[in-house]
């Protein structure tokens, strides 16, 4: 089974063109690791305006993450059918919207679905990046240009710890989350102007206008589970009048149960 599967030759690009490419996605994903660490620099602000509980703020903060999470399957879905472009795109329009409704609100109920709607916003932007690198880099060079993906987002970590306080102070939160929704804005606008979903003659222009799932099958990812994961449920168990199935869990778990970096 291993054997048959084939790998499609990869195309080379300049560098400069890949990081024009990707650089609205790598924004993106780093105001996704903005949002998700600064409610630590909030915290005070939120209990002197609103009196806020340390128990309310864990809600607050915990909103990011439940929908941030609830919004992965989906996500593949949208990755495989339209692309990163339009995926990304439109996700960080969502979370535009979120951060709005972050800055206005005057309850932790208004809070918590800020951030909530900021987690479905910004739920696309890591897949989205190792989606065009799966696309535009040598498969030799994916790990490698993951790994820098992961690194240049931490920025946004660190952004979100002195820079964010010291804005903070001199602004307070509320403006510059306002400053923040501008940003997110930006990133929409430079999405849809720079990023390119695949190279030329790549299969994914191919697709369009057709099935993706069933064009997506032919280079090797399944669309039946979203993002190129491919899981066979039945290699969990020895399948009545199947006696091969026993063994099918090996299989799945070294050529099923991986992210395909093809697509």
């Amino acid at each position: 089974m291993i054997d048959q599967i084939k790998t499609p030759k990869q195309e080379t690009h300049g560098v400069g063109a890949f990081i024009w490419i990707l650089a609205p996605v790598l924004l993106a994903f780093s105001l996704s690791q903005f949002f998700r660490s600064a409610q630590a620099l909030l915290a005070e602000s939120l209990r002197v305006e609103l009196s806020t509980t340390p128990e309310q703020l864990g809600l607050i903060s915990g909103s990011f993450h439940f929908a941030f999470a609830l919004m992965q399957i989906p996500v593949g879905v949208m990755l495989d059918r339209y692309g990163p472009r339009l995926t990304n795109g439109v996700m960080m329009i969502v979370t535009v919207v979120g951060v709005m409704i972050f800055a206005n609100a005057h309850s932790v109920v208004g809070l918590m679905a800020g951030q909530a709607v900021i987690g479905l916003g910004c739920s696309a932007a890591f897949m989205a990046a190792l989606v065009l690198a799966s696309r535009w880099v040598a498969p030799e060079k994916f790990a490698a240009t993951s790994g820098l993906i992961v690194a240049f987002s931490l920025l946004g970590v660190l952004a979100s710890a002195t820079p964010l306080a010291a804005l903070i102070e001199f602004r307070g939160w509320r403006e510059a989350y306002y400053g923040l929704a501008g940003l997110s804005a930006l990133s929409v606008v430079l999405t849809f102007v720079m990023v390119r979903d695949a190279p030329p003659n790549h299969s994914f222009h191919s697709r369009k206008g057709r099935n993706r799932g069933r064009g997506a099958a032919r280079d090797g990812i399944s669309m039946e589970k979203p993002a190129g994961l491919v899981f066979d449920w039945g290699c969990l168990f020895q399948l009545p009048g199947n006696p091969d199935s026993a063994g099918a869990l090996g299989r799945a778990l070294f050529a099923g149960c991986v992210p395909s970096g093809r697509g």
